[in-house]
């Protein structure tokens, strides 16, 4: 699943480059994104509860995630507002 979820959200960036787009999907999803443009292990935030008031703001550049910032309710993925990809949790 979150193979295919990034694959699909990879490839929207790429051809819609420059453009803003709503997914609407659940949390599961959600998780497996974040997971894996934050470079976090997925099976490590199963746990992790996301809102149905989340909104998660990617912002990507040729197809690759490059900033990500949580608007309404937070899921706690990340603090402190907007972070760069790559994360600098690599460096933590």
């Amino acid at each position: 699943m979150q193979r295919r979820s990034v694959g699909f959200i990879s490839s929207l960036a790429q051809t819609y480059a420059g453009e803003t787009i709503l997914i609407v999907t659940h949390a599961g999803v959600i998780r497996g994104i974040i997971s894996h443009f934050l470079e976090l292990d997925y099976t490590a935030q199963l746990e992790q509860k996301i809102s149905f008031r989340y909104i998660g703001d990617f912002q990507f550049n040729g197809g690759r995630c490059k900033r990500y910032d949580e608007l309404g309710e937070p899921s706690g993925f990340v603090s402190g507002g907007m972070i760069e990809i790559p994360s600098c949790r690599q460096s933590e």
